[in-house]
């Protein structure tokens, strides 16, 4: 994800209001929607579900991790972009992702069993 942090960069450069919440609703919209539904819908294929089961999991899914996406990386994204430098964001990201990750594999998995 450092590479698309840094194109939102590159695309709405520096610190203001606009730049902030143009790159922050654009992560929000590419990652959390379809990577989120990548994310849990490769887990479960590379487990061998079927592609109906998992296309199911996925459709059930969707709407509530959207929203904890939201309830997340919204915040973190305004922070970021504002406050912590690009150097440093990779890191910080990745902590935060460690999290997210764990998240989804939740709903990918645990809320079924």
């Amino acid at each position: 994800f450092p590479t698309l942090y840094a194109l939102l960069d590159v695309r709405w450069p520096g610190t203001g209001a606009r730049a902030v919440l143009a790159k922050s609703l654009s992560e929000v919209a590419l990652l959390g929607g379809f990577g989120n539904a990548a994310s849990i819908g490769g887990r479960l294929l590379a487990e061998g579900k079927p592609v109906v089961e998992t296309a199911t999991v996925v459709r059930t899914a969707m709407p509530s991790v959207f929203l904890s996406d939201l309830c997340v990386w919204l915040p973190y994204n305004l922070i970021a972009f504002k406050f912590v430098p690009a150097v440093v964001r990779p890191t910080t990201t990745a902590v935060l992702t460690l999290f997210w990750q764990t998240y989804l594999s939740y709903v990918a998995h645990g809320k079924r069993n």
